[in-house]
């Protein structure tokens, strides 16, 4: 089974998520970007969740660490911010894709299986 790594600070979606995913992937959560990347250190994961907004440092620059260290993993965004400008950085670094808060599950469970088959190709 595919594992996905959902990195958001609200322990509330976070479990909501698991539950949207349960049955589709192994899911794995963190509620900061340093907890995460002790994750990532210790196994592979497949495909990733990344909130923009976190403590201490935040989704972007994350991804900007993990594209030096694992270049090929897909994540996706994911935020409820207004602002449009941490998005398109987060594009720029080579995220797979964004979606805003709140989410439509169907939507959300559709662009995790697209960043994935697009990291298979």
């Amino acid at each position: 089974m595919k594992k996905l790594l959902i990195v958001d600070d609200d322990p509330h979606l976070l479990e909501s998520l698991c539950v949207v995913f349960n049955g589709l992937y192994e899911v794995i959560t963190a509620v900061s970007a340093e907890e995460a990347d002790t994750l990532l250190g210790r196994q592979e994961m497949d495909v990733m969740l990344l909130d923009i907004v976190l403590p201490g440092i935040d989704g972007v620059e994350f991804l900007r660490n993990i594209r030096e260290k694992k270049s090929y993993l897909p994540v996706v965004m994911i935020s409820g911010v207004s602002s449009i400008r941490p998005v398109m950085k987060a594009l720029e670094l080579g995220a797979s894709d964004f979606i805003r808060k709140p989410f439509d599950i169907d939507e959300l469970r559709l662009v995790v299986a697209r960043a994935l088959q697009v990291s298979e190709l």
